[in-house]
């Protein structure tokens, strides 16, 4: 009888512990925040730990499960997993309302952000390579992040391409060095630099066309300077005070050999106090001769107003009548003005 009473009360005491424990477990957050969490009702977490106050166990471990679901849901976006950006960040955003998870989630929601664009990067280089756009391919592919699942193909792309990519730099620039156009030729050397597998030869051919760039600037400034001593002579300029208003008379002779058709005379202009017009803004002075012929001299003159009395020289552009130009800087002018172009 005895037995049978002791084992009666070990049952007893079993059954109220496995109560005990079903009821901590069902009540618990494991089983109540995991549930709400699986069901995605936000409300029913945040309820949770606002009834379990006191509990801190309870409810740091409701944050932590939910973080765990943050990162999780940031996770399958970044695998590929998940059905779209917006469903993520609207899922993130709804878990930064519990209490205790909105700087945590926040920065998930940055992260998610960042993802997003590292994605769009990966789209776009896939399909430019498709297209041989290898510029611009590259440097969308380099975008791709490496916690994106798309980071080791965006890599492997780009290096089974790269050969294919220095050959069109290759072409491209032979063309743009024919047409003298030196600049766009290196900058399309500097984009393939960033990706460079062979650095020594890159190297060696950006030299090869920056010395062919020096060349053709130094023969373009000795047929600049040739133009500019075979465009117009200065015979003299004047500003004649005598008047109501002063005047800035100019005399010059066309000595190009062609038509000019139009000059556009730029200076700046003062005062008699040494301030400057319009805060320094050159002015224009245009002498639209139409039909100035080789050999002809011409004399023209513009009212400053009163109380402007002196004028130096800025740019000045020389129209011809074939459509070409020359246009003067302000140093080219005012050694144009003293005679002295041969200083050049």
């Amino acid at each position: 009888m005895r037995k049978k009473i002791i084992i009666l009360v070990i049952l007893v005491l079993l059954l109220a512990g496995g109560g005990f424990y079903a009821y901590q477990y069902f009540t618990g957050p494991e089983y109540v925040v995991g549930k709400a969490l699986e069901a995605n009702n936000i409300n029913d977490v945040k309820a949770y730990i606002k009834e379990n106050s006191t509990d801190v166990d309870k409810t740091d471990q409701a944050k932590r499960m939910v973080k765990d679901k943050a990162k999780e849901i940031y996770q399958n976006y970044a695998n590929g997993k998940a059905k779209s950006y917006d469903d993520c960040e609207k899922s993130l955003k709804e878990l930064a309302e519990v209490e205790g998870c909105k700087e945590y989630t926040e920065s998930l929601q940055k992260d998610l952000l960042k993802m997003k664009v590292s994605k769009g990067q990966f789209g776009l280089g896939k399909g430019q390579l498709e297209k041989k756009e290898y510029a611009t391919a590259f440097k969308n592919l380099n975008g791709v992040i490496k916690q994106d699942c798309n980071y080791k193909t965006a890599q492997k792309m780009m290096n089974d391409n790269y050969d294919a990519y220095w050959k069109k730099v290759q072409e491209d620039c032979a063309k743009k060095v024919k047409k003298n156009d030196y600049s766009s030729a290196l900058n399309e050397i500097d984009e393939i630099k960033e990706f460079a597998k062979n650095k020594e030869e890159i190297e060696k051919y950006e030299k090869e066309i920056t010395a062919k760039q020096k060349a053709y600037k130094k023969r373009q400034k000795k047929l600049h300077i040739k133009r500019l001593k075979h465009s117009i002579k200065w015979v003299k300029s004047y500003v004649d005070t005598s008047g109501f208003t002063n005047e800035f008379h100019i005399t010059y002779k066309n000595v190009s050999g062609k038509t000019i058709k139009k000059v556009e005379f730029n200076f700046r202009l003062y005062d008699i106090y040494g301030e400057e017009w319009n805060g320094g803004t050159p002015i224009d002075f245009p002498d639209n001769c139409k039909t100035m012929k080789n050999g002809e001299t011409r004399s023209v003159y513009w009212d400053l107003g009163a109380g402007y009395d002196k004028v130096l020289p800025h740019e000045t552009c020389i129209t011809y009548k074939d459509g070409s130009t020359v246009t003067f800087s302000t140093k080219e002018m005012m050694l144009l003005m003293i005679n002295q172009l041969n200083k050049l």
